[in-house]
């Protein structure tokens, strides 16, 4: 089993910047929208094909009120994107 945490960090009035660990070791920083942010709390994560990128990604699953919630890694940024639902 892989273990992800996110550690926020900084908060600017439009993004939050922090670092994903692995498996207890640093792999990246990270940039979230903050009016969009994950709540706290533990998630299941499957990889998905993404047509967009044409490759897997790993989505997190069960997450409140939310959808699609994708994981990629553009340069040296982690980026995490949300489809809101409804």
């Amino acid at each position: 089993m892989i273990e992800l945490s996110l550690q926020r960090k900084v908060s600017k009035s439009h993004h939050t910047m922090g670092k994903l660990i692995v498996n207890g070791e640093q792999f990246c920083d990270t940039l979230e929208n903050t009016k969009k942010m994950i709540p706290t709390g533990t998630y299941k994560i499957v990889l998905v094909w993404s047509n967009k990128f044409q490759r897997e990604l790993p989505e997190l699953l069960n997450v409140p009120k939310r959808a699609a919630i994708r994981i990629r890694r553009d340069a040296f940024l982690l980026e995490i994107a949300i489809k809101l639902v409804g």
